[in-house]
C-alpha cells in the first residue's frame, strides 16, 4: 500500500510500473487516502485529487472545471501537468468554439473519448488540444446540492487511448469525492461566517452537551469562562460559580436555568445573577436556554447569556430612590391633612373653610399616590406577603360591586356568577386586583353604561371577568399594558391622571396566586380584563357538609 504523498513523489517510470502491476489496488488506495483527507479546504483538495488521478489513471493531465450559470463557458478550477509536476488554473472555454461539446455535458453522462480529433463532441476544440498533444480525454460529471458543477477532466497524450469500464467507475468516484469536498467547504464557509457572526455578538452563547459540559462558545462565552476561572466541564463549574435570583436569593441545583432546560424545559429571558467565587464579584445575566432533542432524547442545550448588571443596578437605585421617596413623603402628608382637618374644625368663614377642605383632598389624592408607590416598591422588592384562606370569589366581588355602585351614578355594574367560585387567596390582596379593574372600567367609560362581571367554574380555574363599553385602549400602547407606570391614555382628551400603577399592581397580584391576566379589546367600544385563578376546594363545615 502507498500512501498519497509516496505516489506524488514517485517517479513517472516506477509509477507506471506499479500501476501495471496492481491498477486496481493502487485506485483503492488513491481512493481510502483522498476519503479520509481533510476536505474543507476545497483548492487543496482539488489538487490532491488531481494529482492521484493523474498517477492512478496514468494521464499526463487532470483538470478541475466549473459550468458557468449561464451554461455557456466552463472554468478550469485547478489542472495538474504531471511531467512538469505543476498546476495552473483559471483557463475558460466557451460553447460558441465547440457547442457539440456542452451540448454533451449537460447530458450529464461520463463522457469517454477515445480519440478527440475525430469525435464529433470534441473536434471543436483541436486549437486546445493541439499545442499539448492531447488525444484522448475523459470527462466525468461532478454533482453539487443536486445540481451539476462541472467536471472532472482526464487528458491523455501522444496516442489515441480506449477508455475501460473499470476506469470510468474510478474517475466516478473521484467525481464524487469532488462533490463531497465542494459540499463540505460550502458548509465549512458558512460556518466560519457563523462563528463570525456569533463573536460579533454582545451576548454570550454557550452550547452544551447532554451532561451540560461546555461543547462550543462564541468570544463573550469564552470571556465568561475565563473570568470564572474554567468550568467548561459541568463538576468543574459547580466550584467556581454560584447562581443567585436577581434578588440575590441562592438558587438550588434544579433551579438553575441550564438544569431546567437539561430535564426539558426552555427558559425564556429570565434575570439571573452568577456569583464568581474567584472574585466574589457578582454579574446579572437575561438567560435563554433551549434544550436540543433528537426523537425523544435531549441531546444538549443552547445558552445565551445577555449582561444586564449595569440595568440591574441602575433598577435598583430606582426601587431604593423610590422606597425613600414614598416614606419620606408619608409624614409631611400627614401633617399637611392633619393641621388643614384641625384648622377646619376651627374656622367659620366659608371661603377658608372651602380652601382648607381643598388642602385635605389634594392631600388624600397624595396621600393615595404615595401608598400606591410603596405597593410598587413592595412589589418590586419582593416583599409582598400573601395570607391565603379559602374564600368564595363570588363573595369578595359582590361586597365590592356594592361599594362601587353606590360611588357612581352613571354606570350600572352587574355581577353574573349564579355559582359560587372557592379560591385559595389573600382575601385583602385579591379584592385590590379586582377592585383596581372595575376602577379603570367606571374610569375610562366616561359616557357612563353598563360594566359587567362574570365569574365562571371551570375544571380547574375560576375565571372573572370585568367588561365596559368605554373607549378602549389604544392599539400602539396596549403592548406595554402591564408594565409599571404605563399610561395608555396619557396625554389624550381621556388622561384621568394617576401614576399608572394599577394594571401593573392588579396583575402582580394575580401572579403571585400562581393566576393569570389578559386582556381583549375592541377600541373606542370598551375593554374586557380576564382573571384566572386556580379553584380550590369548598370548605366543609361540622358534618362533612360542603359550603358550595
Amino acid at each position: 500500500m502507498w500512501s498519497l504523498e509516496a505516489i506524488f513523489e514517485m517517479p513517472r517510470g516506477n509509477a507506471d510500473k506499479k500501476l501495471s502491476r496492481s491498477a486496481a489496488t493502487l485506485r483503492e488506495r488513491v481512493l481510502f487516502e483522498l476519503a479520509k483527507r481533510d476536505q474543507e479546504d476545497c483548492a487543496a483538495t482539488f489538487r490532491a485529487i488531481t494529482e492521484a488521478a493523474a498517477v492512478a489513471m496514468n494521464v499526463e493531465r487532470v483538470s478541475i472545471w466549473q459550468l458557468g450559470e449561464d451554461q455557456r463557458t466552463i472554468v478550469c478550477k485547478d489542472l495538474y501537468l504531471r511531467s512538469e509536476n505543476r498546476h495552473e488554473h483559471g483557463i475558460q472555454l466557451l460553447a460558441e468554439q465547440n457547442p457539440r461539446y456542452f451540448e454533451a455535458l449537460l447530458e450529464r453522462r461520463v463522457m469517454d473519448v477515445d480519440d478527440v480529433r475525430v469525435d464529433p463532441r470534441t473536434a471543436g476544440f483541436a486549437d486546445y488540444f493541439a499545442p499539448f498533444a492531447i488525444t484522448a480525454m475523459m470527462d466525468v460529471p461532478i454533482w453539487r446540492g443536486g445540481h451539476l458543477y462541472g467536471v472532472l477532466c482526464h487528458e491523455h497524450t501522444m496516442t489515441p487511448r480506449s477508455w475501460q469500464p473499470d476506469e470510468a467507475g474510478f474517475a466516478t468516484n473521484l467525481a464524487d469525492i469532488v462533490s463531497v469536498a465542494l459540499e463540505r467547504s460550502a458548509r465549512s464557509a458558512v460556518e466560519h461566517r457563523w462563528d463570525a457572526v456569533l463573536d460579533a455578538m454582545t451576548e454570550g452563547v454557550f452550547l452544551f452537551d447532554a451532561k451540560g459540559d461546555v461543547v462550543q462558545a462564541n468570544a463573550t462565552a469564552r470571556n465568561l469562562v475565563e473570568r470564572a476561572g474554567g468550568g467548561e466541564r459541568f463538576e468543574e463549574r459547580r466550584g467556581l460559580i454560584d447562581y443567585v435570583d436577581v434578588n440575590d436569593r441562592p438558587l438550588s441545583v434544579e433551579q438553575v436555568p441550564l438544569h431546567r432546560a437539561l430535564r426539558g424545559e426552555t427558559v425564556r429571558g429570565e434575570v439571573y445573577g452568577i456569583a464568581f467565587r474567584s472574585t466574589g464579584a457578582r454579574s446579572y445575566y437575561r438567560v435563554t436556554c433551549t434544550p436540543l432533542r433528537s426523537e425523544e432524547r435531549i441531546t444538549g442545550v443552547v445558552q445565551v447569556f445577555a449582561d444586564i448588571t449595569e440595568e440591574v443596578h441602575f433598577e435598583r437605585l430606582k426601587r431604593e430612590s423610590l422606597a425613600v421617596l414614598a416614606h419620606e413623603l408619608k409624614t409631611p402628608l400627614a401633617i399637611t391633612k392633619g393641621y388643614a382637618q384641625h384648622l377646619a374644625s376651627k374656622v367659620s368663614t366659608p371661603e377658608w373653610l372651602s380652601m382648607l377642605q381643598t388642602i385635605g383632598r389634594a392631600a388624600d389624592r397624595m396621600d393615595r399616590l404615595v401608598s400606591d408607590l410603596l405597593e410598587v416598591s413592595s412589589v418590586m422588592f419582593g416583599r409582598v406577603v400573601l395570607s391565603r384562606e379559602p374564600r368564595d370569589l363570588v363573595a369578595i366581588t359582590r361586597a365590592l360591586v356594592e361599594r362601587t355602585a353606590r360611588g357612581t351614578v352613571r354606570h350600572k355594574i352587574e355581577l353574573y356568577a349564579p355559582d359560587p367560585a372557592w379560591v385559595m387567596v389573600d382575601p385583602v390582596r385579591i379584592e385590590q386586583a379586582i377592585r383596581r379593574l372595575v376602577d379603570n372600567a367606571v374610569r375610562y367609560s366616561p359616557e357612563g353604561g353598563d360594566i359587567d362581571i362574570a365569574i365562571t367554574n371551570t375544571a380547574d380555574d375560576v375565571v372573572l371577568s370585568v367588561r365596559d363599553h368605554g373607549i378602549g385602549i389604544p392599539v400602539d400602547r396596549q403592548k406595554h399594558l402591564f408594565e409599571v407606570f404605563a399610561r395608555p391614555h396619557g396625554g389624550t382628551p381621556y388622561d384621568t391622571g394617576g401614576l399608572g400603577v394599577g394594571l401593573f399592581l392588579a396583575r402582580e397580584i394575580v401572579l403571585r396566586h400562581e393566576g393569570a391576566m389578559w386582556f381583549e379589546n375592541a377600541e373606542g367600544r370598551g375593554t374586557s380584563f380576564f382573571v384566572r385563578l386556580p379553584r380550590h376546594d369548598a370548605p366543609r363545615v361540622d358534618g362533612g357538609r360542603s359550603l358550595a
